[in-house]
């Protein structure tokens, strides 16, 4: 098959037969040209495709035996379903204490755990400590409620914190077994701000093995667990932190995002998620990190919530730069739409699902009929030709970490043989997962040759100038943020391609991006649609989500659909 290809993609380019194609089929030759030049990572992604459709009719067959929905227990007390942005108002008032508050979100997550497997370390003995002294605080008679309010929003309120970026004295393995045991000595920068702005951090929450995967499986930490179907995938990287917000066991936190490791499991949990610019939040303290200073440029701290206008707040907590004015009113009628429902053909993506498309459609209608915001009659749909260009400048990152080498003795040589071996006989030492991506992604370059790096940064370039100058400042772009709902972990080795399209762009360009919840499919699983603006341009994304939410309900909790 690889030699046909080869030969087919030789003859296309010599007359007369490139003449031929090109008045017969525009688009042929421009996918044989890609055939000629990255021959390996199309090949492996025709491989995944081919894996996918054979292995289908036994997937059918597992998931139809074992597929029994684990309802969790319902959350009652009405604190679980305050805004954080509410809850802190309540808090300073005096309304309600924060004690109690962190009390009852200690009470919820223990309940709900032990069917999602979310938490690697809490320290709730703490937070409870902390909150108290928030309550000493408040009642004391020289206290400005103002001043707090505005120096700390968040004071008093429960916020979760993703692994992989350092809270003082808890894990930060990040799933790897090299790492387990490992305790972050300080706080990372993001996590310092939320302290500052008076946040009480409950506990950190699972992530995929050194943040690599859209799954949250790994050999420390086992299987994160989606509440909406106890069976299928609570995304990733950051699993635990949608799973636990989901779940309505934790009300804000926050999470890293190299390829959509903010936004995916956003989506998979119902709730809203968001990737700032890059550069706006800092990375410092998180893990895994990189010399490179280009590592910075696509990987980004952000919040996740269950409700649109606690993102807002997050944000104005997280930034760095004074370059984004969250405050700032919208005139939605200025407001341009772009959108796209599919990426188009892509070897080795799903296609996106009906119900995903619908919801694109349902939101691009409603911004227009109802907020008279105008829908462009120009297209942005080159991203079906960008995924490798994707793939190449992720890994054009000098010194970016590698799975089969242990950072504590990095004399250590595991090998891709080794690990097979050991996960027949025994225990591997690194998911089979992190053995691809090293192998055949890190070191294999994903079979795209290093010579073509510029060559792809051009196209990337070329698309994000085409971006600026379409969305500008008052544009935003409207697409899924994955073609599929959650699926079963096991899954996971044709879903990954995905990523790198629909979300991973959007970290290469370094554009800002919202996933939004949309309900559900038509098997009860939720979906949504990511809103995407120019840099800098953070809150137009949020004021879009907040007017979405009150149109399409945003979080809809998970037990009341499971108990049914």
């Amino acid at each position: 098959m690889t030699i046909l290809l080869a030969v087919c993609c030789y003859r296309s380019s010599q007359p007369p037969y490139a003449t031929f194609l090109h008045k017969q089929i525009p688009t042929f030759q421009s996918i044989l040209k890609r055939f000629r030049m990255e021959l390996g990572y199309l090949f492996l992604r025709f491989l995944v495709t081919c894996f996918k459709w054979t292995t289908f009719p036994f997937r059918k067959i597992y998931f139809g035996i074992f597929n029994t929905r684990v309802p969790i227990p319902a959350a009652e007390d009405p604190l679980l379903f305050y805004s954080a942005t509410k809850l802190a108002k309540l808090i300073r008032e005096k309304q309600i204490k924060s004690e109690i508050v962190i009390k009852t979100y200690i009470g919820r997550i223990k309940s709900v755990n032990k069917f999602l497997n979310a938490v690697v370390e809490d320290r709730y003995l703490e937070a409870i400590e902390e909150a108290k002294q928030v309550d000493i605080l408040l009642n004391q008679p020289n206290t400005n409620i103002e001043k707090i309010a505005i120096e700390k929003p968040l004071l008093g309120v429960p916020v979760t914190i993703k692994e992989s970026c350092a809270v003082k004295d808890l894990s930060l393995s990040v799933g790897s077994t090299f790492m387990k045991g490992t305790k972050a000595r300080e706080d990372g920068a993001a996590v310092s701000k939320l302290r500052s702005a008076g946040a009480i951090p409950l506990l950190v929450s699972t992530t995929s093995e050194l943040c690599l995967s859209v799954c949250c499986n790994t050999l420390v930490n086992g299987t994160t667990r989606n509440p909406y179907n106890t069976n299928r995938t609570s995304g990733g990287s950051s699993g635990g932190e949608g799973a636990l917000i989901g779940s309505g066991s934790s009300l804000i936190g926050i999470g890293s995002d190299l390829g959509g490791s903010v936004r995916i499991p956003a989506m998979f949990n119902c709730i809203f998620g968001h990737k700032p610019t890059a550069r706006l939040v800092s990375c410092d303290g998180h893990w895994p990190t990189c010399p490179d200073p280009k590592f910075e440029n696509y990987i980004t701290i952000g919040p996740l919530a269950r409700y649109a206008e606690d993102l807002k707040l997050m944000m104005k907590v997280l930034s760095v730069s004074n370059k984004v004015n969250f405050d700032a009113e919208v005139n939605l009628k200025n407001v341009n739409i772009f959108f796209t429902e599919d990426i188009g053909f892509y070897l080795g993506s799903n296609s996106v699902q009906s119900e995903i498309k619908e919801a694109v459609r349902k939101v691009v209608n409603y911004l227009h009929e109802t907020h008279e915001m105008r829908i462009s009659n120009k297209r942005i749909d080159k991203f079906d030709t960008v995924g490798d260009s994707v793939i190449s400048q992720l890994l054009a990152v000098d010194d970016i970490i590698r799975p089969l080498q242990d950072p504590n003795n990095p004399d250590v040589k595991y090998t891709m043989i080794g690990q097979l071996i050991k996960s027949v006989f025994s225990k591997p030492d690194i998911t089979p997962t992190n053995v691809f991506a090293d192998v055949f992604i890190i070191r294999g370059n994903g079979l795209i040759p290093k010579s073509h790096t510029v060559k792809h940064h051009s196209k990337m370039e070329q698309l994000r100038n085409k971006m600026i100058n379409c969305l500008q400042d008052n544009g935003i772009l409207i697409m899924p943020t994955f073609p599929t709902s959650a699926f079963h972990s096991i899954e996971i080795g044709w879903h990954m391609l995905n990523a790198s399209v629909f979300t991973g762009t959007f970290n290469v360009l370094g554009f800002p991006s919202t996933q939004v919840p949309m309900g559900f499919d038509k098997k009860g699983m939720p979906i949504g649609v990511q809103i995407i603006s120019a840099p800098y341009q953070d809150n137009l994304c949020l004021v879009v989500a907040e007017i979405l939410e009150k149109r399409f309900k945003g979080w809809q909790p998970p037990f009341e659909r499971t108990n049914k």
